[in-house]
């Protein structure tokens, strides 16, 4: 219980931290993504200008000593732009024909077949600025009195920021998750550490009441068989019966508790217990079971109906195997109602035993079915039945210490049945 605890919050920890993490990452990556599209705009704008004959005030660089940045707002630029490398064209039509005359190809120059392929891609798409993914350039159009101007700006350097941005952030996201985690286990362990204290308190004196009443309760059952023996009067005869009933309930019950608490200590220490297992015939336990359940079955007007495969060994601890047996047929017993079936199967696959335990009567509801495991737990249907909720928590336990697990379907039409899967 205490693992689950701490895993859950483990994981909660990491789920709501990690979504702000990958929210943040992702608003810088946006972010920065958009400025450097700001920044390939500024650079074509400023490459098309500068080819204009009226051009606008070049920008100032530096900061005067008074702190006072001057930035003519004339020169129509929102910020400084970075050296992209860039070429500028002005297209002509002369007698029905496209002439391109490059303006400006300082620092870039283009193929001219490749310049073709992007004047037409440009004047195709209509769009004043954009993108041409497939070519890896960066466009923007403008048209005056001597026609189309058009600035083409090389994106690999735009691709290789953009690239390095989502990279960084990727890794800082994978570094922040791991030291979250660390964190997370660590303040795990100090969240537990109160409840695993008190956990650890009440599962000793469960185990300690539990033992320490074996005795009293043997006494006492001893001491009232002798007085029955002793006693011939009907009436006190019945009274004595009546106790010896409500006194081997208590044992059982007991006995229930202490191997819980045995259980919980084993799971809780990783105490090896199948290293105590021995190969045992599994077709043998469930037979002898039922067998030893046949009369009870019979007697309560139920039908029992057996699908046992021959030969299957698995290893295991056979009393506990038996009594995970019984409690599953002692339960569908209990259930099936009033000239009800009860079907028990037994199969093997290449590396698993399942058990299973159908029988008819009121079908478990849903918001019960996440329930029935849980120690003391009876529906309010069966309530009116003998019992103390513990059966099937000791064979969940039994499963779950043979690396195995069990689980339940109920509905209309199949009835209600428990599956138990066993590793061999």
């Amino acid at each position: 219980m205490l693992k689950k605890l701490k895993r859950k919050f483990v994981m909660i920890n990491m789920c709501l931290v990690g979504m702000v993490l990958l929210i943040v990452f992702t608003v810088v990556c946006i972010n920065t993504y958009q400025n450097d599209i700001r920044e390939v705009e500024g650079a074509l704008n400023m490459a098309i200008d500068s080819t204009r004959e009226e051009k606008h005030a070049p920008f100032e660089i530096g900061t005067p000593p008074e702190g006072k940045k001057m930035m003519p707002v004339e020169n129509g630029f929102k910020e400084k732009p970075f050296n992209y490398a860039v070429v500028v064209m002005n297209i002509e039509d002369v007698d029905n024909e496209k002439r391109i005359t490059v303006l400006n190809k300082a620092n870039a120059a283009l193929n001219t077949e490749v310049m073709d392929t992007a004047v037409e891609a440009v004047l195709s798409s209509g769009e004043s600025q954009g993108k041409l993914k497939e070519m890896d350039l960066f466009y923007m159009k403008t048209e005056d009195m001597r026609g189309v101007k058009m600035a083409f700006a090389d994106s690999t350097y735009f691709n290789a920021k953009v690239k390095e941005t989502v990279t960084v952030s990727v890794v800082l996201f994978v570094i922040g998750m791991l030291a979250l985690l660390f964190i997370s286990i660590l303040l795990a362990e100090m969240a537990v550490a109160p409840v695993k204290k008190t956990w650890a308190q009440q599962k000793r004196f469960v185990a300690d009441a539990s033992h320490e009443l074996k005795t009293p309760l043997t006494v006492l059952l001893a001491n009232n068989e002798i007085l029955m023996e002793m006693t011939e009067d009907k009436e006190s005869r019945k009274w004595l019966e009546s106790s010896q009933e409500e006194a081997l309930h208590m044992k059982n019950l007991v006995e229930d508790l202490l191997f819980l608490a045995k259980a919980d200590e084993s799971l809780d220490t990783n105490k090896a217990v199948s290293d105590a297992f021995v190969e045992n015939n599994m077709t043998d336990i469930v037979t002898g079971v039922m067998l030893q359940m046949e009369p009870v079955i019979f007697e309560s007007g139920a039908i029992l109906e057996s699908d046992v495969d021959t030969g299957i060994k698995i290893r295991c601890d056979a009393t506990q195997i038996k009594q995970l047996v019984h409690i599953l047929l002692d339960n569908a017993t209990k259930y099936c109602g009033e000239q009800g079936r009860i079907k028990l199967s037994l199969t093997e696959t290449a590396d698993m035993v399942e058990l299973k335990v159908t029988n008819t009567g009121d079908v478990i509801p849903n918001g019960e079915i996440e329930h029935i495991f849980e120690r003391f737990y009876r529906s309010d249907k069966a309530r009116t039945n003998t019992g103390y909720g513990l059966g099937l928590s000791i064979a969940k336990t039994i499963a779950e210490s043979h690396n195995g697990e069990i689980s339940v379907c109920s509905n209309e039409k199949d009835g209600t049945t428990m599956t138990v899967k066993l590793k061999k």
